[in-house]
């Protein structure tokens, strides 16, 4: 990865200075040049300015007046990374969310579509209302799914793209360090946390907004604890019907839990604009007079969903012994978990169709996908349009007689959704 080829990430303008990323990953304070362009992406003359890595993947420029496009070479008058990159307008007077989340990327076999969809409507139950995706390599429903999200101006994603073939977790830092800049003067406060980690308030008198907002000014990030939940499955490759895909949600289907070590593996919510450097699980420099709180476990935690195939072992031995106990959320916030995640399930089943059927298809105006799903074919799950309901659930013993066929299930749904989001719920633990 030290060696890799020069390749532009994005570009980011704020108000005293421009950051690039880039997919090579160098020793901090290694030269490079930044290069100016117009809008025509001709380059200005005498524009160049001598800057470093700083850190691994990152250049810091001066602003240059009349420059639209930027890109960085190792000499003055040398060869640059081509195609120069727009810059991204990060220059506001006020951040646009109040709370945003860097999520880890994306990469290896697993299919994580059902994953992606549970884990972004848990984070939005904690009024997280931008997630900042980076994807190494993803399977076509989860494209679909973030692509839907990015519509609807709750995610915006970088592609990495890169010589090699398969890249791994010691790619992480790209994506931490282009996230960083991303979300900076963009989200007040950010969540750094990967798709298999779960934000969990558990204080009922207390929301996170109002954990936020409480906090002095010179804090710069709180550090939480974590609690490991054994996950002994992957996740569905493909959609089959929505009862299968509603029992296959991690905080229905696995409780089995351990604590960590103390501090061992926490994540942080901190702010961009107070912090110089960020790394895996913490920021790792920042500003000076800025501070770092740890919030105790009673009050908040991540749920850390990790595959494990040894039995007294969750995380590769970042748990020992065998002392788990079965945790849940809270019955409302399952409920409310349930309820959000179906609805984000049947636009897949629009967009998509039938596996391996002809109507599978993407429309032209996938901001507008048809509203009705063609007739099944008879060895296919019933598809059913996301209309009103059209009859309540069945309550009481009633419920209990029968397994729900799916169109009771959408329904129930809607009964569960009916009220307003509560950002209150606690967990179990």
């Amino acid at each position: 990865m030290f060696n890799s080829e020069l390749r532009l990430l994005n570009a980011y303008l704020y108000k005293d200075f421009i950051a690039i990323t880039t997919t090579v990953q160098h020793k901090t304070g290694q030269s490079a040049s930044c290069r100016y362009f117009d809008c025509n992406q001709q380059e200005i003359p005498n524009s160049t300015w001598q800057s470093s890595f700083f850190p691994l993947n990152t250049v810091y420029c001066v602003r240059r007046a009349g420059a639209k496009y930027v890109s960085i070479s190792y000499q003055d008058g040398g060869f640059y990374a081509k195609p120069p990159v727009p810059l991204i307008f990060r220059a506001f007077d006020e951040p646009i969310h109040e709370l945003g989340m860097c999520v880890g990327p994306f990469y290896g076999p697993e299919k994580r579509w059902l994953t992606l969809i549970e884990f972004v409507e848990h984070m939005r139950i904690y009024d997280v209302s931008m997630f900042y995706f980076t994807i190494f390599d993803i399977d076509g429903y989860s494209r679909l799914a973030m692509d839907e999200y990015e519509r609807q101006g709750l995610a915006e994603t970088t592609v990495i793209q890169t010589e090699y073939e398969q890249l791994d977790w010691m790619f992480h830092l790209i994506q931490l360090h282009d996230c960083f800049h991303r979300s900076r003067s963009h989200s007040k406060w950010v969540i750094n946390a990967d798709i298999d980690e779960r934000f969990v308030m558990l204080q009922p008198d207390q929301t996170l907004i109002q954990l936020l907002r409480s906090q002095n000014e010179n804090v710069g990030e709180l550090n939480f604890q974590a609690r490991r939940i054994q996950k002994t499955q992957s996740s569905p490759e493909k959609f089959t019907n929505l009862l299968d895909a509603i029992e296959n949600l991690e905080a229905l289907k696995f409780k089995k839990t351990a604590k960590t070590r103390i501090w061992e593996s926490s994540k942080s919510i901190y702010r961009p604009e107070k912090v110089a450097v960020q790394t895996y699980h913490h920021t790792h420099l920042q500003y000076p007079g800025v501070i770092v709180k740890n919030i105790p476990r009673d009050v908040a935690m991540f749920r850390h969903y990790r595959v494990t195939t040894v039995s007294n072992s969750i995380g590769n031995g970042w748990i020992y012994g065998d002392n788990f106990t079965d945790t849940g959320l809270e019955p409302e916030l399952e409920k409310l978990l349930i309820s959000l995640s179906l609805f984000s399930i049947v636009p897949l089943i629009i967009l998509c169709g039938k596996k391996g059927s002809k109507n599978k298809t993407l429309s032209k105006n996938q901001g507008n996908p048809a509203p009705v799903v063609p007739p099944p074919q008879s060895d296919a799950p019933k598809s059913v349009e996301p209309a009103a309901p059209q009859e309540a659930p069945k309550t009481g013993e009633d419920s209990k007689a029968e397994k729900p066929n799916n169109e009771m299930s959408i329904n129930a749904a809607f009964e569960m959704n009916k009220g307003e989001k509560s950002t209150t719920a606690s967990v179990f633990v």
